[in-house]
């Protein structure tokens, strides 16, 4: 989700990941954790960096986007699928290789959704992109009216929002626009937000409030079939500070959970609504130095409820009493929470943390730039993305095997000149190197490390990727 005017707010807001409560079986869409922030992996109990994919500096992973996994060839190989500013990238889990990319006119910043082995679901800009997810081939596409946030599966729909407070279901089975929306916020807009489904065929979205004063959010509930409205804020009173910046969750699939951020030094709070009957049962209020809400919470499988602010992580259990305050000097991305009660979150500060519920903090390790939210494997590996890098953090066996260290740009070897017109000259004494055009295709391969000369034979011009080792490199043919 992305920062409004200050680098700690982004990460954070993040993730409709941990806002679903699915209403068809978790396999049908999985993500890494289909239900409110839980993953059924448990993690290992000791882990380490198995490798790490450096896309150069000419690439961007947003604080906003989170890796996500899913499955190619019937089952077969695991696989990450990872938005950037210049498309997306399906990384195999064993080594890091680049499988496929397929490249976006407009950057991914918001994290898309996966559906079994058929589909990929992926927020470019303004344009909803559905994609092979064995081969990145192009299956269908719909442009929205303003920029997309988080995708989510929903059933046999898959639903998003955009700024402009328009909310978009499509039918998964035919590709079609089921219904949109009015506007559901004309002063406020939405941000940094998606949808929540409940067992009963409703699906909720908080607006984030009025743009030039953070306050005064709206909650819709929406029939999931037909997008009736079933019940909205705006048909009563609901002035309340703050502006909603992340994705709600439910909690026993009756109590709709968020928080609020404001930038004016007034209360941040943390809000609990009765679906039923859509009444605030409960609200806990921060002083803006205690630092708002960032990010979206979640809930593990006792009901209790993890809130990361910008200056601690505060755990509520299912009557909203006070279990624990971590206390960490710095923004936290949602959580993610395996069946041992351990509780794995990224920070602003790089950093990759994992606590247990009762005993506190395990270990974290450092890793680069605004980290968003990690997503949990099927061997309970770890993934988690910041600045132009992946990581994959395994069960540690000493040195793990394989490991990867990856070299700065400018350590070992040179790509130039940058844009170039026939010759491009590639310094790969680190590496073996490759050259990718943006819809993956491998264009050439050097035979042995060293000095490669990469002549274009009438190449059209635009942009081509230059891959050495697990360090990825955009350059321009003009």
């Amino acid at each position: 989700m992305e920062r409004q005017n200050n680098s700690s707010f982004t990460i954070l807001t993040l993730l409709f990941l941990f806002s679903v409560v699915l209403a068809s079986p978790p396999s049908s869409w999985p993500y890494f954790h289909p239900n409110s922030g839980q993953t059924s992996i448990a993690i290992p109990d000791q882990i380490d960096t198995s490798w790490q994919v450096n896309f150069g500096d000419s690439i961007q992973i947003y604080p906003t986007i989170s890796p996500i996994t899913g499955w190619i060839n019937q089952h077969q190989q695991e696989v990450v699928y990872l938005g950037t500013s210049i498309g997306v990238f399906c990384v195999s889990v064993d080594h890091g290789q680049i499988i496929w990319f397929y490249h976006t006119t407009q950057p991914v910043k918001y994290t898309p959704a996966y559906w079994d082995t058929n589909r990929l679901y992926v927020p470019a800009g303004d344009s909803l992109i559905c994609l092979n997810p064995t081969t990145g081939q192009w299956l269908w596409g719909y442009h929205c009216s303003g920029n997309l946030f988080h995708v989510i599966g929903l059933g046999d729909y898959v639903g998003v929002v955009d700024d402009s407070s328009y909310v978009y279901v499509f039918a998964y089975q035919t590709n079609q626009l089921a219904w949109r929306s009015e506007l559901l916020s004309p002063k406020g807009g939405c941000d940094n937000t998606s949808l929540v489904l409940d067992s009963h065929g409703c699906v909720y979205v908080v607006t984030g409030g009025n743009q030039s004063a953070y306050y005064d959010f709206k909650i819709f509930k929406f029939n999931l079939d037909s997008g009736q409205v079933v019940w909205s804020s705006a048909e009563g009173p609901l002035w309340e500070p703050g502006g909603v910046r992340m994705s709600p969750v439910l909690r026993h699939d009756s109590i709709l959970v968020f928080g609020t951020h404001t930038d004016f030094g007034w209360t941040s709070s943390i809000y609990n609504y009765r679906t039923s009957d859509h009444w605030r049962t409960y609200r806990q209020t921060f002083t803006y130095s205690d630092g708002p809400v960032m990010a979206s919470p979640a809930v593990d499988s006792g009901g209790h409820t993890y809130f990361p602010t910008a200056n601690f992580f505060l755990a509520l259990d299912d009557s909203n009493g006070q279990i624990r305050q971590y206390d960490f000097p710095f923004d936290a991305s949602s959580p993610v929470i395996d069946p041992n009660h351990k509780i794995i979150f990224g920070t602003l500060d790089g950093r990759l943390i994992v606590i247990d519920q009762t005993n506190g903090l395990i270990s974290e390790f450092p890793c680069s730039g605004d980290l968003a939210s990690p997503a949990i494997g099927s061997d309970g590996s770890i993934y988690i993305a910041g600045n132009n890098t992946i990581y994959k953090f395994s069960a540690s066996l000493g040195q793990p095997e394989g490991s990867v260290k990856v070299v700065k740009r400018n350590d070992c070897f040179g790509v130039h000149p940058n844009p170039f017109h026939q010759q491009l000259m590639v310094d790969g004494a680190s590496g073996l190197v490759e050259i990718y055009a943006l819809n993956g295709r491998l264009l050439c391969r050097a035979k042995q490390p060293g000095l490669f000369k990469w002549r274009t034979n009438g190449l059209p011009g635009g942009v081509y990727l230059v891959k050495i080792n697990r360090q990825i490199f955009k350059v321009v043919k003009d």
